[in-house]
């Protein structure tokens, strides 16, 4: 593998982890959630990071095929990355209560780890040598922000439903 590369390695294996501990959280998150708005938004971020994994598990292994990637990636179990940190206060979020409404911190863990991955991505952007890897980690890097909105709207519908319906509803003043 090409030292100059190795930038693309470190990336691949931290957002594979990162996504694949977000999609453990929003599946645990829908399936402790009796609102059906919230169940819907986790479902949705569930899946989505499903695919996201599928699809960088893919492109790893095809750049290993072609020899531009170790095999392996390199983990430092010793360390606790900030991602396991919020996964554990949001374990112990959905353990003491529900996770949806009664909880919004459970929705902030969300949040926090959306953010990790945007600042994960905005850092390895300016690395990328092609417009192909810049293509991809500028599709990477919106989904996540999207993600990030959908949470944030979220939290917003549960603390305060009403505002939320006046600010995001299309009635008009007459309730209509």
């Amino acid at each position: 593998m090409d030292e100059d590369r190795k930038w693309l390695q470190t990336f691949l294996c931290d957002i594979v982890e990162l996504k694949s501990k977000k999609k453990k959280l929003y599946r645990k998150a829908s399936a402790d959630c009796d609102d059906p708005v919230g169940k819907e938004i986790f479902d949705l971020l569930q899946r989505e990071e499903a695919e996201s994994v599928r699809g960088l598990q893919l492109a790893q292994k095809k750049l290993e095929e072609d020899k531009k990637l170790d095999p392996t990636c390199v983990y430092h179990p010793e360390e606790m990355s900030p991602a396991d940190m919020v996964i554990q206060l949001a374990e112990k979020q959905i353990k003491s209560g529900n996770a949806c409404s009664k909880h919004i911190e459970a929705l902030e863990v969300g949040i926090s780890l959306e953010q990790q991955a945007i600042q994960l991505i905005e850092k390895y952007l300016p690395m990328t040598e092609s417009n192909e890897e810049k293509k991809i980690l500028d599709l990477l890097l919106e989904e996540d922000k999207e993600h990030f909105r959908a949470l944030k709207d979220l939290q917003f519908y549960f603390s305060d439903p009403q505002g939320w319906l006046m600010e995001k509803g299309r009635g008009g003043l007459d309730g209509a």
